[in-house]
């Protein structure tokens, strides 16, 4: 009750917020804390620069391949880290394999080098095999005419 008066004091109902956004977003929605720190980025291309791939970068930060990939798609200047690191892996390899052509045979495993420029620059190394299977006018016209020929075997 009020003191100055003797009626009780009502407080005002609560709004219903069932059904509702909540008007503040969520930073984080549960579950375990997110590791990731803005520094990282520094870490990633650094790594890069040292011809590391996106598993040794995943070690060096103390987590997987799937956690960096979440990564990237919530912190853009993570995901422009992950793929300047990896310009930077490459550029490494190719400084490796020019310094093994340099010193020439004997030191230099060429296949190896060969079989990791491949499997982890894909699109810039692998073997292409491009085939063509559209139909050409002259094959296009051969079909034409045996359709047009006579159906079964030929009579003796």
């Amino acid at each position: 009750m009020s003191a100055s008066t003797d009626k009780p004091v009502r407080k005002p109902p609560k709004k219903s917020t069932k059904g509702k956004a909540p008007e503040t977003p969520q930073k984080n929605k549960g579950g375990r804390p997110t590791d990731y720190r803005p520094a990282m980025c520094e870490t990633v291309i650094q790594l890069g620069s040292e011809g590391k791939s996106k598993a040794q970068i995943a070690r060096s930060l103390e987590t997987s391949r799937t956690t960096l990939d979440a990564w990237t798609k919530r912190h853009p200047e993570f995901l422009d880290a992950i793929k300047r690191a990896k310009e930077l892996e490459l550029a490494w390899w190719e400084d490796k394999g020019q310094e093994g052509i340099d010193k020439g045979q004997g030191s230099f495993n060429a296949t190896a080098f060969i079989f990791q420029m491949k499997n982890r620059f894909r699109d810039d190394y692998r073997d292409r095999h491009e085939h063509a299977h559209g139909v050409t006018d002259d094959l296009s016209d051969l079909l034409g005419r045996i359709d047009a020929g006579p159906r079964g075997l030929p009579n003796s």
